[in-house]
């Protein structure tokens, strides 16, 4: 499956996860708009890091729904697992998975070498050393 995450495509996320999370309702997505707020935060991410909007292609996240849970919470909870890669234009989800977990709320990026190579480009123009 490949949604591309976009206020367009709102309607089908929504209709993907409903699909995915059946009678869930705690911890996970419940509409398209967490995913897209989702999206932006690793776009985000991916702007704070100074990489430019041009090389960005090919990065990959994997957010996971819900939030902290306490310490002493018994039992794992069903959160969204969503793998987003970004393309050219904006982030694609291509794979939405109900997961089992301690602790929810979890965002990683993935780069590609070259886009390091390109930060630590930046961040060393930055500096000069003795």
């Amino acid at each position: 499956m490949k949604i591309a995450l976009t206020q367009k495509n709102e309607g089908k996320i929504t209709a993907a996860l409903k699909k995915i999370n059946g009678r869930k309702t705690g911890h996970i997505f419940p509409t398209g708009k967490e995913l897209l707020a989702a999206a932006a935060m690793a776009e985000d991410a991916l702007g704070a890091l100074n990489l430019p909007r041009s090389k960005r292609a090919g990065a990959s996240a994997i957010v996971t729904s819900g939030g902290r849970m306490p310490a002493a919470y018994k039992y794992r909870v069903s959160v969204n697992r969503v793998t987003m890669v970004r393309t050219s234009q904006t982030w694609t989800a291509t794979k939405i998975e109900i997961d089992q977990v301690w602790d929810g709320g979890a965002q990683k990026i993935t780069l590609l070498p070259m886009q390091e190579k390109v930060i630590l480009a930046g961040i060393r123009s930055q500096y000069s050393v003795a």
